[in-house]
């Protein structure tokens, strides 16, 4: 079915005048009654007929200028919808998260605040997001990697740079020191990522590099359990490293 005979129709069953519908539509009478013509042969009823000089909907013409009206308006959204989503002016995204960054996230909002995005964020260790990424159901991740390093089949767009933090719990004697070295860290209970964590791997190598022995007390993956873990006084807790790296990490495509 033609849309522009469609847009045609609804037109002329608004004004429900030839030459009125037809000068506003921009076109010939004759090329509006084409259209209705070819739509009352497509369908196989009548949906207008004459009176006098104006023109009248049919019973059938009535009904069908009802979905007819409601079909354009969809179609003209989804022609609207798509264009924006060209533009990166809206559509969904799905973005793999080992960590939640919601300044990114709250800087977009504050710089397209005309732009209408859902983002669909999605938790999970880094290993778990490659595949996830693999398979199409992310569009992209943020990652945490080495600088310089490469993952096969991925694009890595750099984003921030990371130095080193130590997390304490309140009143710690370490707090009170403006920096802390790795060898200190020794004397003390110490909060580890799980091995599939991104940071367990980088953490381990400084540690290795430096010949540090640290204390762990605890093991998890989950960097909410690890701030409370350190609360409570169960332990310090490395959150990120310098010089490692957060990454936009998508798919590469198909060559």
């Amino acid at each position: 079915m033609n849309f522009q005979h469609l847009e045609y129709f609804n037109e002329l069953a608004e004004t429900q005048y030839m030459a009125q519908a037809a000068e506003k539509l921009g076109i010939s009478q004759t090329t509006l009654s084409y259209a209705v013509k070819k739509l009352e042969e497509e369908l196989g009823v009548p949906l207008l007929e004459r009176e006098g000089r104006n023109i009248r909907l049919t019973v059938y013409g009535k009904v069908f200028k009802e979905y007819s009206e409601a079909g354009v308006q969809q179609i003209q959204e989804g022609r609207r919808q798509l264009s924006e989503m060209a533009l990166g002016e809206s559509g969904k995204l799905s973005i793999g998260v080992a960590k939640f960054i919601t300044d990114v996230i709250k800087d977009y909002r504050q710089v397209n605040p005309e732009y209408r995005v859902d983002f669909n964020l999605k938790r999970a260790v880094t290993g778990k997001l490659l595949d996830m990424l693999q398979s199409g159901e992310l569009d992209l991740a943020i990652v945490t990697t080495r600088p310089g390093e490469k993952i096969a089949g991925f694009d890595l767009v750099p984003m921030m740079h990371r130095k080193l933090e130590l997390l304490l719990p309140a009143g710690h004697e370490l707090a009170k020191q403006k920096s802390v070295s790795l060898k200190q860290i020794e004397q003390y209970p110490y909060l580890a990522f799980g091995e599939e964590h991104a940071l367990a791997g980088i953490i381990a190598d400084v540690f290795a590099k430096n010949d540090i022995h640290p204390q762990i007390s605890s093991v998890t993956d989950d960097m909410r359990t690890l701030v409370d873990l350190v609360a409570i006084g169960e332990g310090g807790w490395l959150s990120c490293l310098s010089p490692s790296t957060t990454n936009l990490l998508v798919p590469l495509p198909c060559r």
